[in-house]
């Protein structure tokens, strides 16, 4: 016991070791899901329900070791988001250094990194306002395995990211591989993103994501997933904080193509949002996205607060309302609705630690 105690001290004394997580849970009202009403809990909706440990040695000379451990779950239930996964989220290792970052592991892909952060989804902290489907993958739902980054060191605010995920399978170079390029740049007031992910071998349940029960010549049915030969998806993001007033407005357009065989679908998205600091306690939140697969169009609206206990607890309310045309509302992990309208009302409790 004391030779164990005394690694870990030694170990402590070159690096750091941190153990963290967030956990979210909400009551909704539902509008129509199928037909009807429904009152329910949801879990992870303003922030990912997760814990993880991340650490950093100096190996000096400039030169760090680090690496990351992450599991989502779900705290309605307690279980785990990807069933036999432990560290679903997240599982690398890296090296830092005067002349970048790499890392190797399990990680998530740049269009949700790096252009998901500029999202109403993210921003305005509603799940639900993720894109039906998630068919741009702006949420962190495909981590990818075998992967291999490096990122630039920042100059001027700027840095360069890619990603190559090996597909091991042999014989196949292709199959499961993962491509994925953004650029970044970090000032006072304006951020801006641009990422673009070519990614085989990822799966889509489109039928009971959106309700669209036909695309890319594929008959579709609820709870299938319909494999995709090619996802490839990319676009632009940012932010800027007005100079004068506790305001902050996100933007975001995006765009994937889906293909199956020598047939295509293309999701076109778009957000406009703003966050409002009312208080140095509260803020208010106002979103609006556009998004377009196949025929269906969805506009979505939201309205939400959030009040701050303290630095690590809040208390938040939301109403979010989508509106579909050609096909019916399907709001992002609430459930198909069987007309075109759909309505959420909440409230929640977010910690931290």
């Amino acid at each position: 016991m004391a030779l164990t105690f005394g690694c870990v001290n030694a170990a402590l004394a070159q690096g750091q070791l941190t153990l963290y997580g967030s956990m979210d849970e909400s009551v909704p009202w539902i509008s129509n899901i199928q037909g009807h009403g429904s009152v329910r809990m949801d879990a992870g909706i303003s922030q990912p329900d997760l814990f993880g440990i991340r650490g950093t040695e100096d190996l000096g000379g400039g030169m760090k070791a680090l690496f990351q451990l992450e599991n989502g779950f779900l705290t309605d239930s307690g279980s785990m988001i990807a069933a036999g996964k432990l560290f679903n989220r997240a599982s690398w290792i890296g090296l830092e250094g005067k002349l970048g970052i790499v890392k190797l592991g399990r990680q998530v892909d740049f269009t949700a990194d790096k252009l998901g952060q500029w999202s109403n989804g993210y921003q305005l902290f509603n799940f639900y306002l993720y894109h039906p489907g998630n068919l741009d993958g702006l949420s962190s739902q495909f981590p990818v395995d075998n992967a291999i980054t490096y990122r630039t060191p920042v100059f001027g605010g700027m840095q360069a990211s890619a990603m190559y995920g090996l597909g091991e399978v042999p014989g196949d170079r292709s199959a499961n591989r993962t491509y994925s390029f953004a650029g970044t740049y970090a000032g006072a007031r304006l951020n801006l993103a641009i990422a673009y992910t070519d990614a085989n071998g990822r799966a889509f349940d489109i039928n009971g994501t959106t309700g669209i029960a036909q695309a890319m010549g594929q008959g579709l049915a609820a709870g299938r997933a319909l494999p995709i030969d090619s996802f490839k998806a990319g676009g632009i993001g940012g932010g800027y904080r007005l100079e004068t007033l506790p305001i902050s407005v996100n933007a975001l357009y995006s765009r994937s193509t889906l293909r199956v065989g020598m047939s295509q679908g293309t999701m076109n998205a778009a957000d406009l949002g703003l966050s409002w600091q009312a208080t140095p306690a509260t803020a208010v939140n106002i979103g609006y996205s556009f998004s377009k697969f196949e025929r269906t169009k969805w506009h979505q609206l939201n309205l939400g607060s959030m009040y701050y206990l303290s630095k690590r607890t809040q208390l938040y309310a939301l109403w979010t309302y989508q509106h579909a045309v050609d096909g019916v509302a399907a709001m992002n992990v609430v459930g198909i609705s069987s007309g075109r309208n759909q309505s959420v009302v909440s409230a929640g409790i977010h910690t931290s630690f």
